[in-house]
């Protein structure tokens, strides 16, 4: 009796240690899955701000793109109403589409691209600045309805386009056409009405 007694604990021991042991692989089993479900769930993440991003921006030179610039309104317009003054600039790049002819849309795409830059040189950190399409550029001038800055902004912007680009051992020349509606404190803008302007 003693003896069966006996092994009946030898066994109801191991069977504990065995169940034991199950327990700790199942739970370390059960904590990769986690981990790995937490991994996979952040690069979710990620992704989606990603596309979020692109939806954002424009492929080609990476500037916000026309929704982007829109939303960017919105909040200017909000601002705008409680006494913050904003301008908009639309810009086209002039002979763009001779340039595309006649070189390329390779050539065409470097250009935008590096029109692109240079205008980004000539403006602030807290201006928006995006492509809308083609070769048409906005800007959004934030807190601001100072005629002779936006003027100033303006010629700078004409000086910088306006010299010679090389591309592909050629020299290009391209112009660009400009804009620009303010809104001044004490109108009731609308963005439509002030991108209508601005065109």
């Amino acid at each position: 009796s003693a003896f069966v007694t006996f092994v009946a604990g030898i066994t109801m021991t191991a069977m504990i240690v065995a169940y034991l042991l199950i327990s700790v692989r199942r739970a370390a089993q059960l904590e990769a899955i986690s981990e790995n479900l937490r991994a996979t769930t952040a690069e979710l993440e990620r992704k989606v701000e990603q596309i979020a991003d692109m939806a954002r921006h424009d492929a080609l030179t990476g500037l916000p793109n026309r929704v982007l610039f829109r939303e960017r309104m919105d909040e200017a317009l909000a601002r705008h109403r409680r006494g913050m003054p904003f301008a908009t600039c639309f810009l086209d790049l002039d002979n763009f589409k001779a340039v595309n002819d006649t070189l390329g849309h390779s050539a065409g795409d470097s250009l935008l691209c590096m029109a692109a830059a240079r205008i980004a040189d000539c403006l602030r950190e807290i201006d928006t600045f995006a492509r809308l399409g083609g070769d048409e550029f906005g800007i959004l001038f934030a807190d601001t309805a100072a005629h002779a800055d936006i003027a100033r902004v303006a010629d700078r912007l004409v000086t910088e386009v306006g010299k010679p680009f090389t591309i592909d051992g050629e020299i290009v020349l391209v112009g660009v056409s400009i804009g620009i509606s303010v809104a001044s404190v004490g109108d009731g803008p609308t963005a439509e009405g002030l991108l209508k302007e601005a065109d």
